[in-house]
């Protein structure tokens, strides 16, 4: 016959036939003499008490490792569940006529690129506005555009007035920008400026 099994219990232990719940201090599981496959439960004291099948106990625990398993694996899907998207679109459209939506970068000038804006920060992008800090990086041009340096200026960007975009019917593009620089602006334009974006 096998040796007894020795099993510690955390939390309190359901007996068989008390009225609540008893707390054993040490527990074994031990194997009967008979080989009828019943186990009896010992505590401290000596006092025996028959245990469920160990089977039972193995299908128990299997059924909660798997739960756990599932539990884990889906707390991070629901997590990065996808937002529902806004049913009437807005997009801003770009020097290359492709729809962005909160892009990092957007060329003003676009038949040179002497003037972008980048390390947009969308702080609202809804239906009828957007709104955006970052950087306007502007060729000084001097002597020439080709021989000029880049310099940047710290800008708020609005996106405003969508209208809908011939192209791509149901869809609406944003068709005015606003910067405002919040310290110098590239001379000669003014603190604050709006242009039309009509690609």
């Amino acid at each position: 016959m096998p040796g007894p099994r020795t099993v510690v219990l955390d939390g309190p232990l359901r007996v068989r036939g008390s009225p609540g719940w008893a707390k054993l201090e040490m527990v074994a599981v031990v194997p009967t003499a008979e080989p009828t496959g019943e186990e009896w439960l010992v505590d401290a004291s000596g006092e025996r008490r028959r245990a469920r099948p160990a089977r039972q106990w193995r299908r128990r625990a299997g059924l909660l490792c798997a739960a756990a398993a599932l539990a884990a694996v889906a707390a991070p899907a629901a997590a990065q569940a996808p937002r529902p998207q806004d049913p009437y679109p807005v997009v801003v459209v770009d020097c290359a006529s492709a729809a962005q939506v909160r892009p990092e970068e957007f060329i003003l000038a676009c038949g040179d690129g002497n003037n972008r804006l980048v390390g947009l920060d969308w702080d609202t992008w809804g239906a009828s506005t957007a709104t955006a800090t970052g950087t306007d990086m502007v060729n000084d041009c001097r002597p020439y555009c080709a021989a000029g340096r880049f310099r940047p200026y710290p800008v708020t960007v609005t996106l405003s007035e969508p209208l809908a975009w011939p192209a791509h019917p149901g869809v609406q593009r944003f068709t005015k920008i606003r910067l405002l620089y919040t310290d110098t602006a590239p001379a000669p334009v003014h603190k604050d400026v709006t242009y039309k974006l009509v690609y």
